[in-house]
């Protein structure tokens, strides 16, 4: 990780994260979490559609 990157993770809109560590993580723990659901949800065939929304700073 840059130092770039890692002044981006701890100043977001003036917070500043005492958790850089572990934050580093969320984002591929957060696609693995999409990818399983978006699979088990195409695959029942009582699933009508998906509607996914939300944002990420």
């Amino acid at each position: 990780m840059t130092v770039l990157q890692k002044k981006e993770m701890v100043l977001c809109a003036g917070f500043v994260s005492k958790h850089i560590e572990r934050d580093a993580f969320l984002p591929k723990q957060r696609d693995i979490l999409l990818e399983n659901a978006l699979k088990d949800l195409s695959a029942d065939p009582d699933v009508l559609a998906i509607y996914l929304a939300g944002s990420l700073f």
